[in-house]
């Protein structure tokens, strides 16, 4: 399925997705590959990085795949062994390629791997603080300054963190007597100073300014609170 980029919609795509291409998981794995069991492969969440590259969650194999633009095989990157049973939920990349993140919610952690797939930081911890805590941590996204956006279903909130994992900001959440969101997932930057939500649990996606400020459709989301001191 192709989302039609169209900036006369106000989310910056067409409302009118189409089907181009299907793939078979499985059959498009190597055999050689130790890491990836064919078998046991089950495609979640799906993004692209700058050069149209493909990173698919592999939710069963607890991998992040890479194919290029044809679909072809390129890689796994799989969960550290000392943090394993692993199991990512979402992943992206940077605007220029060379860093890949991967949310993994056993350890609720965000890991940021070379594009070869190597291991060059994590952070995050299990809790329900407000700064590196999370509890489902289930979306990311970069923006174009390589700020880093986390959803957490439990938590119903959003975070923008640095890419060193300092808290820079933080909307939806307890900062209200009613949640902003509930159970916000996935997220995406589908044009310059705006990020998509998919608020799940009120049904409908929540387009948002980095500010945290509701552009579309109008309505309350509350300003982003300065990180605690």
């Amino acid at each position: 399925m192709e989302l039609i980029v169209d900036p006369n919609y106000p989310t910056g795509y067409s409302p009118f997705p189409k089907s181009i291409a299907a793939w078979d998981l499985s059959a498009i794995l190597p055999e050689s590959d130790s890491e990836i069991r064919r078998e046991r492969s089950i495609p979640g969440a799906i993004s692209q990085d700058s050069q149209g590259n493909v990173l698919l969650v592999d939710e069963g194999n607890a991998a992040i795949l890479l194919f290029d633009k044809q679909m072809r095989y390129i890689r796994a990157i799989t969960v550290p062994e000392i943090y394993r049973p692993g199991r990512f939920v979402d992943a992206t990349a940077t605007p220029d390629g060379n860093t890949i993140y991967g949310v993994e919610r056993n350890s609720c952690s965000v890991f940021a791997f070379d594009r070869e797939g190597k291991l060059k930081s994590r952070w995050g911890r299990r809790g329900s603080e407000a700064g590196d805590e999370f509890i489902s941590p289930s979306g990311i996204a970069v923006d174009a300054e390589g700020a880093i956006f986390i959803s957490d279903s439990s938590l119903n909130d959003v975070r923008k963190f640095d890419s060193s994992g300092r808290l820079m900001a933080r909307w939806g959440g307890n900062l209200t007597e009613r949640a902003a969101f509930h159970c916000p997932q996935s997220l995406s930057i589908p044009k310059a100073n705006f990020i998509l939500v998919d608020d799940v649990g009120h049904h409908c996606a929540r387009l948002i300014t980095p500010d945290g400020i509701e552009s579309f459709p109008k309505g309350g989301l509350p300003r982003m609170s300065a990180p605690d001191k």
